[in-house]
């Protein structure tokens, strides 16, 4: 059972994003519900529960990046960290 004062934070880089769950619409993504199956005004109507809330991060401090772009090896390193994936040192 999940504790009732339990909030799910969700971690956005765009601001663009977070201004269109603010504002609840964007006529620039109303292909989305057709072509990604993403319906804007759900996911905007569940952001204005008490318990979800959106926080803007750095990018640099985003951790589900690695799962949805193709960042260049230089950038790894530090992704690995964000996860706290350590190399395996066999003995």
């Amino acid at each position: 059972m999940i504790d009732p004062g339990f909030v799910l934070k969700c971690f956005e880089d765009s601001q663009a994003v977070m201004a269109i769950i603010a504002k609840g619409y964007s006529p620039k993504f109303k292909h989305l519900a057709k072509f990604q199956r993403i319906n804007v005004a759900s996911t905007c109507e569940a952001f204005s529960a008490e318990d979800m809330l959106i926080q803007y991060i750095q990018t640099s401090h985003q951790k589900a990046d690695v799962m949805n772009k193709a960042l260049p090896v230089s950038m790894w390193s530090g992704v690995l960290d964000l996860l706290c994936i350590k190399p395996v040192i066999a003995t």
